[in-house]
């Protein structure tokens, strides 16, 4: 009798086991089919909440045993920079370029983690033949967020030679934008706020040439 009830259970666990990998897997494949669809048409994806979703989607895989969706979630977690850049395939490196640079549509990155000035940290990546890193659209945002790995890092912006009239080190003009809620503000002790750095949620801030908070830059050589 009690072999026939262990029977029983068996066969009403081993369904529910399967729809619920089921539902994951259809959870998962539209999520990652949201987020690439943001990335094809350039809209900036709110990756935070594309992260807490996937760890959602974890826990629940572990709670249900459910060993293939947790394998799957988790190799989708390091092919979208969980936890810092990965290096993707690109160019050769060029003779210039620190060995331990990143790649990333052709261009090349590193963060040196040093608190100093921006005009500092400028002069620094031009001496290294780079430039202080510059962010054109969503897509390099969401690399650079990656690769500051939650730290505050200077970047290659500036409205020194304009209030409001923001700048890269390249000369271009600011077009895409990622400021931080309320930012730029200005209003910072001591003068005008004329340098943007990355905080450590990935929004921008302007700030005066000098800030404590700031840990470091982010250089960047160009290849193309």
């Amino acid at each position: 009798m009690n072999r026939a009830i262990s029977v029983c259970v068996a066969l009403t666990v081993l369904p529910a086991a399967l729809m619920a990998q089921s539902q994951i897997d259809r959870d998962l494949a539209k999520l990652k089919e949201q987020r690439d669809k943001a990335v094809a048409a350039a809209i900036e994806p709110i990756e935070r909440k594309y992260f807490e979703r996937l760890d959602q989607l974890l826990k629940r895989a572990i709670q249900a045993n459910d060993i293939s969706s947790i394998e799957k979630i988790r190799a989708q977690l390091a092919s979208s920079h969980a936890g810092g850049a990965t290096e993707e395939a690109g160019p050769e490196r060029p003779g210039n370029v620190p060995a331990d640079a990143v790649s990333f549509s052709g261009n090349w990155y590193r963060v040196y983690l040093e608190n100093c000035r921006w005009r500092a940290a400028r002069d620094k990546c031009t001496r290294l033949g780079g430039q202080l890193v510059v962010i054109p659209g969503p897509k390099t945002q969401e690399f650079v967020r990656s690769l500051a790995n939650n730290r505050e890092l200077w970047i290659g912006a500036t409205d020194v030679k304009g209030e409001g009239k923001w700048l890269w080190v390249d000369g271009s003009e600011m077009v895409f934008s990622s400021w931080a809620p309320g930012e730029p503000t200005n209003k910072g002790g001591g003068g005008r706020e004329e340098f943007v750095h990355m905080r450590s949620g990935g929004g921008w801030n302007d700030s005066r040439d000098k800030n404590t908070l700031v840990v470091g830059y982010i250089c960047e050589w160009r290849v193309k």
